[in-house]
């Protein structure tokens, strides 16, 4: 998944004062809601809320039951997704943020793949 440093280096920051809210707000709500809008809703024996730093499974949910699949990594696109996800939310700062069109442009992809289209 993405570190703190990733995430600093994405947004450009050298100093440390929001690591905190770097790496325990932000970081989180973009991987989730991102984790959410691609369709990779629950997480091998684990909640998302709880620790989404240790995904190595996902459980796909499809009408017929859930499919398990391995994923030793993120798909790139989505990664880069859940990073302009975490810039936007930094940014706006509890202004109402919708995830950036670049960020669906790149997880859309993803998301047609398991349900047929976005």
């Amino acid at each position: 998944m993405i570190d703190l440093t990733t995430a600093k280096l994405h947004l450009r920051l050298e100093h440390d004062d929001e690591d905190y809210l770097i790496e325990q707000v932000y970081l989180p709500a973009a991987i989730q809601s991102m984790i959410r809008y691609i369709g990779w809703s629950e997480v091998t024996g684990l909640l998302l809320e709880e620790k989404v730093e240790e995904i190595d499974q996902l459980i796909l949910l499809e009408s017929g039951g859930p499919l398990l699949a391995e994923t030793p990594a993120m798909p790139r696109p989505v990664t880069m997704a859940m990073l302009l996800l975490t810039g936007s939310l930094y940014q706006s700062r509890g202004r109402e943020s919708e995830i950036p069109p670049a960020a669906k442009a790149l997880a859309d992809p993803y998301r047609k793949e398991m349900f047929g289209g976005a």
